[in-house]
């Protein structure tokens, strides 16, 4: 018998130590993914929402494709309120297992609180025909009848589940708002009640019977059902504010000044405490009482540098520059390092006030302190790019937004700040290159997608632009404003009917959003059809009866359709209703204007002017008024008021330089254009005009000069602008040029072949050349013209002379 040899020990020991691993190894990940799990779940039951999220995260990190943690994960970010999280980890769920019912019906909700009414509803619709009975859908359902104004509708369907669901706090917010909807406001409140009386600890059926009887008048039962809510969540900060503004509804400010002051003395986060009772002051426009909060927060709080920039930010917002000042020097002296965070935040608060005084120097002084010690500092280095691309130096932008992007590549306002200065280098291809990148840096970067939707009209590639709108809503399905750019890219794109249906889906979907009423009227309008502009104005006008901008499209709507006194009866109603609202006073003189009612318009508009002297509108309006009587000297007054009351307003100056103009006050009339150009070199009327005007009686070789300059800087602007290249021609002209006026004034006259004052100029060139027939030709056709233009009498003697 063969002797069976053992193996020797060592060898024996590590083939049990491998056998043992590899066992170990077939559990390990499984078990890990498990304990991070059932940890994640005690997490989220303790609402330790920050702490279970990560749990979650690590079990994902062990099995990417593990359906339940993606659930857990998205109710812990609903819990968070991480909408776009919860959005994502659902919709990994339905990736693994497209049958998860439970998953359908988040998105659902999520759907629903992006006011995308229709989304849910197919969420509802698809769980119901599996599952006819499940509550969870028929809730969702409800709610979605609810969006959609069928209050009946969401009765029927929820009443039934009541003893059900009864402690379901969503059914009785559910049913309570549905029968405020359809009119009963004593069921709306039975039902809260029955609910509170199911749910006795339930914050927010409390929140919600507290604005019930508050809607009642019953404040002191409002304040109970509050206090109660703050019983049952002490560390809810808001709670405590919701019940001082109740107070100051209620006129009982003593109360609430008394909260506040009950707040500030327990709170142990004594900053923050000021912070919010500040805020809470500003939010109900008690300016003052959010002054004296901030200023004890500091005198409590002496090294706080969050309390004086916010106290800064009061000042500045109330128009009190100069304790604004004072108060970021305080900050200032708090510390002398100037690499202290709160000290470059302070200098560059510095700054952007000095840009607000227009003070450009000053808060160049600041940046340049700022990035002197702190050389990568990225808000020094922004607003140090902000600042060149205002002052017209794109290329230096692009360098320090640039380093901005390299440093920091994750910096999407970085990126898109680069791209822009990219474009007003002249430069699109870079630009686009730029959001590219971005793009690639973080996909749910919502506005490089807006940003590169812009881009892409801009180049008119209108499809392209539409795709990158599209992919806003795969990551921000609640963002209001895309229905509006979509529709925008649209109606450029020239599909009138895509674009009708993206405005009306913003109108449904957010009908608190002016918006939509205006881009709809506005697709009517260009389409001529008036009426259906002027329904929805009225509309959204019911709907939104304090925005200026429905109420201002509105008046102009009934004037377009003829509907003149509906025009006059609005007006007035907004007068009524606000007797010291300038606005009102402002359109119904403009529409006195348009029927020619004068002497009204003009007592109007002197009236929103005594109620708001500074305004520019009614001055305008005035010139325009006296301009259609014939009145030219009163319509150069009223623009130089308008001038007068607002130095920056552009407009004016090139208003009043065609006034003088025409009112044959040419020195005036350069001296305004040329203060324009001063002020905005980019202007090109401005400069074409100045231009023009230099030319005229008997220019020395300095001011041609001058004019072949401005008419240069304009054309870089409009190189193909046909008036532009008549001026250009004048002044070569008129230099002795007569080659170079000669081209210009042909490409002009391919542009404008009907226009006068070029068959003028070429006329006056082409005589000056010997080109006698031509020049008659010319001179002809400008004379035979019905259309007046500047030098005419000039053009009659030329013709005396070629005859």
């Amino acid at each position: 018998m063969k002797k069976i040899q053992l193996m020797p020990s060592v060898y024996q020991a590590c083939l049990i130590l491998f056998l043992f691993c590899l066992v170990a190894g077939c559990k390990g990940p499984e078990e890990k993914r498990q304990k991070f799990m059932v940890k994640g779940q005690e997490n989220y039951a303790r609402e330790n929402y920050e702490a279970a999220r990560l749990d979650f995260k690590n079990a994902l990190q062990i099995d990417p494709k593990y359906g339940e943690a993606y659930f857990h994960l998205g109710e812990t970010e609903m819990k968070l309120q991480n909408y776009r999280a919860a959005f994502a980890s659902f919709n990994k769920v339905l990736q693994f297992d497209p049958e998860n019912i439970n998953a359908q019906l988040r998105l659902g909700t999520i759907f629903l609180g992006a006011r995308q009414a229709e989304e849910a509803e197919k969420k509802a619709d698809s769980v119901l025909a599996k599952e006819p009975d499940n509550a969870e859908a028929k809730l969702l359902k409800g709610a979605v009848l609810l969006v959609r104004e069928k209050p009946e509708a969401c009765i029927a369907l929820l009443e039934p589940l009541l003893a059900e669901l009864q402690e379901q706090t969503r059914m009785y917010t559910t049913l309570f708002a549905a029968y405020l909807k359809s009119g009963n406001p004593q069921k709306a409140e039975e039902i809260i009640y029955q609910g509170l009386k199911n749910n006795p600890d339930d914050a927010r059926l409390y929140k919600i019977a507290a604005r019930l009887e508050a809607g009642n008048k019953r404040v002191d039962k409002a304040a109970e059902h509050l206090n109660k809510a703050i019983t049952l969540e002490p560390e809810n900060w808001r709670l405590p504010l919701q019940l001082a503004g109740l107070y100051l509804a209620f006129e009982q400010g003593e109360k609430a000044d008394q909260i506040i002051q009950k707040q500030l003395a327990s709170a142990t986060e004594k900053e923050k405490t000021y912070q919010r009772s500040a805020s809470f002051y500003i939010q109900h426009k008690d300016i003052e009482q959010a002054e004296k909060i901030l200023k004890a927060g500091i005198k409590e709080l002496p090294e706080t540098f969050s309390l004086r920039f916010m106290l800064s930010e009061l000042y500045v917002n109330t128009r009190k520059t100069d304790q604004a000042f004072a108060v970021l020097d305080q900050c200032l002296a708090l510390s002398k390092d100037e690499e202290e965070p709160n000290i470059i935040k302070t200098r560059l608060a510095i700054a952007r006030l000095n840009l607000l005084k227009r003070d450009v120097p000053g808060a160049r002084e600041q940046i340049d302190l700022v990035l002197k010690n702190n050389p990568k500092d990225i808000e020094g280095k922004l607003l140090n790019g902000k600042l060149l691309l205002h002052d017209g130096s794109p290329s230096e932008a692009v360098a320090e937004f640039r380093a901005v992007v390299n440093d920091k590549p994750d910096f999407m306002e970085g990126y898109l700040l680069l791209s822009r200065a990219h474009l007003a280098d002249k430069k699109p291809e870079l630009a686009l290159e730029v959001l590219t990148r971005a793009e690639e840096a973080n996909p749910k970067a919502t506005d490089v997608h807006r940003a590169m939707a812009r881009l892409y009209v801009l180049k008119k590639e209108y499809a392209q632009a539409e795709e990158s709108l599209k992919k806003v809503f795969l990551y921000d399905p609640a963002n209001p404003v895309i229905h509006g750019e979509l529709g925008d890219v649209l109606v450029a794109a020239g599909d009138k009917d895509k674009a009708e249906r993206e405005f009306r889906l913003l109108v449904e979907n957010h009908p608190k959003m002016p918006a939509g009423y205006l881009k709809l009227s506005q697709l009517y309008a260009g389409e001529n059809k008036v009426s259906e502009a002027v329904a929805i104005l009225e509309q959204g006008w019911k709907t939104l009866p304090d925005v200026p901008l429905l109420f201002i499209n509105l008046v102009k709507g009934y004037l377009k359709s003829g509907k003149n006194d509906e025009a006059v009866e609005l007006c007035q109603q907004v007068i009524t209703e606000h007797k010291d609202n300038a606005l009102g006073y402002a359109m119904l003189g403009q529409v006195y204007a348009a029927i020619k009612e004068y002497v009204r318009a003009e007592d109007t508009l002197k009236k929103a002017l005594a109620l708001k002297p500074s305004w520019q509108l009614p001055y305008q309006t005035l010139a325009q008024l006296y301009l259609v009587q014939g009145k030219l000297r009163q319509a150069i007054g009223e623009m130089e008021k308008l001038k007068e009351q607002n130095p920056d307003n552009h407009a004016a100056y090139l208003a009043l330089g065609v006034l003088y103009e025409k009112d044959g006050q040419l020195a005036l009339a350069k001296e305004r254009y040329r203060q324009l150009v001063e002020k905005k070199p980019d202007v090109w009327v401005a400069n074409n005009n100045l231009a023009f005007l230099l030319c005229e009686t008997d220019p020395s070789q300095q001011e041609l000069d001058e004019a072949l300059t401005l008419i240069e800087r304009a054309l870089t602007a409009k190189p193909e602008e046909a008036v532009l290249l008549d001026t250009l021609g004048w002044v070569h002209f008129k230099r002795g040029d007569l080659a170079e006026a000669a081209s210009a004034l042909e490409k002009a006259l391919e542009k404008i072949p009907d226009n006068p004052a070029v068959h003028y100029h070429l006329a006056a060139v082409y005589q000056k050349s010997g080109r006698l027939d031509e020049a008659k030709q010319h001179i002809a056709k400008a004379m035979t013209s019905d259309e007046e233009f500047h030098g005419r009498d000039a053009a009659e003697k030329l013709q005396q002379v070629l005859r």
